[in-house]
Order: C-alpha cells, then structure tokens, then sequence
C-alpha cells in the first residue's frame, strides 16, 4: 500500500511541474537537433566494395577468402594508401609538430574503414568519408594495390615452384 501512494505522489508532483517539464523538453529537442547538425558533426558517406579471390592459390589451411582479407589489412597495403590519396593533408594531421602522427593516420584510417568477409567467400570493403570522392578512390586504391600484391605473391610463389621444378630436372640429369 506505501508503494502505491509513493507512486501516486510522484504521479502528482508530474502533473504539477508539467510545464517545467515540458519547456525542458522543448530545449532538449532544439538543442539535439542544433548540436547533431552538419555543422557541428560532418556527415559520413558510404562507399563499399564486393569482390571475391580470383586470383590468389591456397597454399596453406586457411581459404582464399581468409587470405584476401589479410592482405587488404597488412600494413604495406595500408601505408601505400595512405600516401598515394594523401590521406595525412586529408586528414589534417601534421608530421612537423605531431610526433605520433603515424599511430593518428593509422587510428583514424581504422575507423573508417572495415574489411569483413561475406557469407559467400567474398571480402567486402566499406569505406566511411566526410568526402564522398574520397571515400570512393580508398575503396578503388585498395583493390588496385591488393591485386598488385596478391600479382606480386603469385608471381614469387611460380619463381618458388619453378626454382625447385629445375632442381629437380638438374638432380635427375
């Protein structure tokens, strides 16, 4: 019963501020939509990408896709973006009085860009941007410098076979 009666007293202290509460309302509803603005909060664009391993050879348990998804994350791929597109300037980060300008670019690269694998044995890449051009040529650089590196394995890993294919053909002359 001493529950019920609290409740109701807080019931009618409600009904007696309601204007109070209601102004504060108002406030909060004006100030949200003022301090989310674009003006205070730039707004992200999305770009995304699918694509699947085409061309990288299992060479060890794990699959292709596993694989692909490594490589897009290695840290030469991501300083190779990094410094052809410029990010540093894009982000304003500034090397001369920064010194640990390199862990920024890093930080901020990682948090807008997520490299997930699919259901479907496929890597999808989403980019987040404040600039929607921008956000499309990261997802565009790293594909081009992914295929330069998986063409780059390729090739290393056919010289491997191949070396040991003429040791072979040598050892039997």
């Amino acid at each position: 019963m001493n529950a019920y009666l609290n409740t109701v007293e807080i019931y009618k202290s409600l009904v007696k501020k309601k204007k109070q509460l209601a102004i504060i309302g108002i406030i909060a509803i004006i100030a949200s939509s003022i301090f989310s603005g674009p003006v205070f909060i730039k707004p992200k664009f999305k770009s995304m990408a699918v694509f699947y391993p085409a061309n990288l050879s299992a060479y060890s348990t794990e699959t292709n896709t596993e694989q692909m998804q490594q490589l897009l994350e290695s840290s030469d791929i991501r300083d190779s973006v990094i410094f052809t597109l410029g990010l540093l300037e894009h982000y304003k980060i500034d090397t001369a009085s920064n010194p640990t300008w390199k862990t920024d670019v890093i930080k901020q690269f990682e948090e807008n860009i997520y490299i997930n694998k699919t259901e479907y044995e496929s890597v999808e890449i989403k980019v987040w941007d404040t600039d929607p051009f921008m956000a499309s040529k990261i997802v565009e650089t790293l594909m081009h410098f992914y295929d330069m590196k998986a063409r780059a394995l390729q090739h290393q890993k056919s010289m491997e076979v191949l070396t040991i294919a003429k040791t072979r053909m040598e050892s039997k002359k």
